[in-house]
């Protein structure tokens, strides 16, 4: 495991496992991706710091999900990847988008 900074302060952090990411705005998971997918991210139900982290992941503004839907798709896909399989990473859209 590693802890990347990618704005050089503590508030957002990435959290890099073995083929898997998590990004987080202070304590919060915002995003993740597996390999070298797209992030999968969740609205901004907060404000201006975590919209410029999450914009930092991806600024199209495409392919957000609700916090509830994120954590569970979050959830989902950590216990499908360490089981050897990324299908329930498919079903939140992530390979429909290639832009």
């Amino acid at each position: 495991m590693r802890i990347t900074h990618p704005t050089g302060r503590a508030n957002f952090s990435i959290v890099h496992l073995d083929g898997y990411q998590v990004a987080f705005s202070y304590e919060t998971p915002i995003g993740f991706a597996i390999a070298s997918r797209p992030w999968v991210l969740r609205d901004n139900e907060w404000g201006p710091t975590t919209g410029k982290h999450l914009n930092n992941l991806d600024e199209r503004k495409i392919n957000r999900l609700p916090g509830d839907e994120f954590l569970k798709a979050l959830v989902d896909v950590v216990d499908e990847y360490r089981a050897g399989t990324d299908a329930e990473y498919c079903r939140v859209g992530c390979e429909e988008v290639t832009t």
